[in-house]
């Protein structure tokens, strides 16, 4: 198992968020994880709890519940490493000096994009597809 692509996906928790420890809560399970990525975007999780359904974040509008499931997702893949050019993706944007929340948010724009291309153009998913647009990052 890659380590690096493990914690890149989702590193281990420290501290408290709100009342979980996030030490005790395991990267390798979804349902954690998913705390675990919630704890990373608190403005978010505030947001979710005030039921609020759209947020301003550096000036853009975003939907928090879609900007968490979209980094779960990027995250879940990493975990299977399925497609393996995501990891390849991450790798190749940090050595080329992006910050990995920003990372995360650039292959999490193309898979909104493939999704995007499903749900509107009403076209199968395609990996094909979705892997140009990892390696078209920049």
């Amino acid at each position: 198992m890659d380590e690096a692509r493990l914690e890149f996906a989702c590193p281990r928790g420290q501290g408290l968020f709100g009342e979980l420890d996030l030490a005790l809560l395991d990267p390798a399970d979804p349902d954690e994880r998913h705390f675990l990525i919630l704890a990373e975007h608190e403005e978010l999780a505030q947001a979710i709890e005030n039921d609020e359904s759209e947020v301003l974040v550096g000036g853009q509008p975003i939907n928090p519940r879609l900007h968490l499931t979209i980094h779960e997702i990027v995250a879940s893949q990493l975990w299977a490493d399925d497609p393996p050019e995501v990891w390849e993706t991450a790798r190749r944007l940090l050595d080329a000096g992006y910050e990995r929340h920003d990372v995360l948010h650039m292959i999490g724009s193309a898979f909104t994009v493939e999704l995007w291309t499903v749900w509107h153009e009403g076209k199968p998913a395609d990996t094909t597809r979705y892997v140009r647009a990892l390696r078209a990052l920049r």
